[in-house]
């Protein structure tokens, strides 16, 4: 910590030094001596060196449109020899980077001489003899080049900056001849820490401006206030595609020097490019725009919705692509990544002081909601209540058409004092009214609170299932797997003697969600046909399900005994039919068509050779008795 205030009160005592210059500098300073990209070094007889600086960074330096008249740069060792034809050219570029040579030909000369040196180490000002018109929108790019020197000396380094950031600076050296008009070849990760003299606003700007969190309808924008001068204000401006006209724009009161501050651009569109923009206000004097950031809203998305958090990396702190937040009362309330290893995050709600009441809104995307679905939240809380009042807090999920339009709500218990839990879960079904259904999913944390932290484990909207199976079936002594026709409905096993079929108890599995009766755990008498029906999870789909044992059930529970026996089932090419006394029998097919017809006295033996496989049913008529059995053709 006193590393840093020292670095910044050193920043403020140069700024002071040098009125009217802006600062170009940032972290991971160290030198530049012997590299061959280095606009002052004499390790080689000529040198040509381009260095970029972003508009951004110089807006955010406090420069302002207006002419540029002089650099300087901190010498930490002077050359052994001078330059010879030393000269600085500057231009306007497009590039952000110079990972390729920027053309020269439009730029200005503004300062050479035929042998140059500094006087002494420290920083060191070059005045220009024509001054640079920067242009307050365009990246500026300073073009150096020297030689050819009598000859060289390992000598000569300034303070560079960034060196951990490729294609800042860009360079070719030579021994042999000039290089003014010789492409730059050669990049490095670093430039010149280094002051411009030109036009300045005591309005500083919004610092490291970035986007956090995009979703469908909202996106929230994280910055961080001056170390001094601080605006009254923040004026933003958010252009849509194709950007010829302002879409929003809101003003957010500024705080604390040097703090984080959060705005919510709101009433976005779906799946659309936006690009934002940022003011600073003092009084009558208004920073002009840094930016742009651009970002893009996400679409509508089919179910399911689910995030979870494994496998994702936190990069600068931003959320989760889809989802965003809203400030509802305070707006030092917010939502953030938080990671705890490296292929697992934590979202994370933080208070951060006594608010009285805080209420801040996480909205996942859009969901294309056509069929009944399941909302489950998984979080865990540490949260401390305040010292005075009663105040009731709670977590509360929704589903919303519009913000603050609640179609469903499911929320937590009350906290009445400090409290910390952990792994709870919210869920609910919901049931939508219209097909394609827009709706997003919404968090809220309610209530007076104090320094309190809600992890989120997961988010989910998925669609409850519309299935009604029986996915397995099995019953105590068992011979071989159970045969499930799940479009007719049928279940089909054998189980031998001796096992007493009047009280057993079947072990089954059913669509994930759905609903049985009777209830699965009693037990039944499968000496007849068992019934169970079954309901899907989302309750549109119900189905009827039969268990046939040993295929020789009636379904008349009436008889006390059964006019026929027979086997094998399931059966080959031929099946042994016993009767007690003279029946008709009829085979019927899956689909109910008559495919044998037979009369038989006591005891036959039927050709089943041509009948492909598959469940068939016989019924039995005697007098005015009817019996119906199923077999299985394999």
């Amino acid at each position: 910590m006193k590393k840093i205030i020292f670095f910044i009160c050193q920043l403020l005592i140069i700024f002071d030094l040098f009125a009217g210059q802006v600062i170009l500098s940032g972290s991971n300073q160290s030198t530049t001596q012997g590299m061959t990209v280095n606009p002052y070094n004499t390790n080689f007889k000529s040198r040509h060196v381009q260095i970029i600086y972003t508009a951004n960074e110089i807006i955010a330096a406090g420069g302002i449109e207006g002419n540029i008249t002089s650099l300087t740069w901190e010498v930490i060792e002077l050359t052994a020899v001078p330059l010879t034809n030393f000269e600085i050219k500057m231009g306007h570029t497009s590039q952000n980077d110079l990972s390729s040579h920027v053309n020269t030909g439009s730029f200005t000369t503004v300062y050479n001489k035929a042998s140059f040196n500094f006087a002494t180490p420290g920083y060191n000002q070059i005045v220009f003899q024509n001054p640079f018109y920067w242009n307050g929108i365009d990246n500026i790019v300073i073009d150096v080049c020297f030689g050819i020197n009598s000859t060289t000396s390992n000598t000569g380094y300034i303070k560079i900056y960034n060196s951990d950031t490729p294609n800042l600076m860009r360079g070719v050296a030579s021994n042999s001849g000039t290089l003014c008009n010789v492409q730059t070849s050669a990049s490095a990760s670093g430039k010149p820490v280094m002051f411009l003299e030109m036009n300045t606003s005591s309005c500083m700007p919004a610092m490291n401006f970035r986007i956090h969190a995009v979703g469908s309808i909202s996106a929230a924008a994280i910055w961080t206030n001056a170390w001094s001068d601080v605006p009254d204000s923040y004026l933003f401006t958010v252009y849509q595609n194709p950007f010829d006209q302002i879409y929003y724009t809101k003003t957010s009161q500024n705080t604390d020097i040097g703090t984080t501050q959060r705005i919510v651009f709101e009433s976005l569109q779906p799946d659309t490019q936006y690009r934002a923009y940022v003011q600073s206000i003092c009084g009558n004097d208004t920073m002009q725009l840094v930016g742009p950031i651009e970002f893009t809203t996400t679409p509508v998305l089919d179910l399911p919705y689910i995030q979870n958090f494994e496998g994702f990396y936190m990069n600068d702190n931003v959320l989760p692509y889809g989802l965003a937040y809203s400030f509802v009362i305070s707006e030092k309330s917010y939502w953030n990544i938080n990671q705890i290893e490296p292929n697992k995050a934590e979202l994370m709600f933080n208070t951060t002081e006594d608010e009285g009441f805080a209420v801040t809104r996480l909205f996942t995307p859009k969901l294309n909601i056509n069929r009944p679905v399941k909302v489950t939240f998984k979080y865990s809380l540490d949260w401390q209540k305040m010292s005075t009042g009663n105040n009731t807090d709670y977590i509360r999920v929704e589903l919303n058409y519009t913000p603050g339009y609640s179609i469903t709500t499911l929320q937590s218990n009350s906290y009445w004092s400090n409290t910390s839990v952990q792994d709870l879960i919210l869920e609910k079904d919901y049931y939508p009214q219209y097909q394609n259904t827009e709706l997003f999913f919404l968090i809220q944390l309610v209530g007076g609170i104090h320094h309190s932290v809600m992890t989120v484990d997961s988010i989910s909207v998925r669609p409850l299932n519309q299935e009604a199976e029986i996915v397995s079936f099995h019953l105590p002594g068992q011979d071989g797997e159970a045969i499930i026709d799940s479009e007719n409905g049928f279940i089909l096993l054998n189980v031998p003697p001796p096992t007493d079929l009047s009280i057993l108890v079947p072990v089954m599995t059913i669509s994930e969600g759905a609903t049985i009766s009777p209830n699965p755990t009693l037990p039944q008498n499968f000496n007849y046909p068992v019934y169970y029906t079954i309901t899907a999870e989302d309750t549109t789909i119900v189905k009827n399900w039969t268990v046939y044992v040993n295929g020789i059930q009636s379904v008349n529970d009436n008889f006390s005994q059964k006019l026929i026996d027979f086997y094998p089932n399931p059966a080959g090419d031929f099946l042994s039919i016993t009767a007690l006394k003279p029946v008709i029998i009829k085979i019927y097919d899956i689909k109910g068509r008559l495919v044998k017809e037979l009369y038989c006295e006591s005891h036959t033996k039927i050709d089943i050779s041509n009948l492909s496989s598959g469940i068939y049913s016989i019924k039995v008529v005697s007098d005015n008795n009817l019996e119906e059995y199923k077999f299985i053709k394999k």
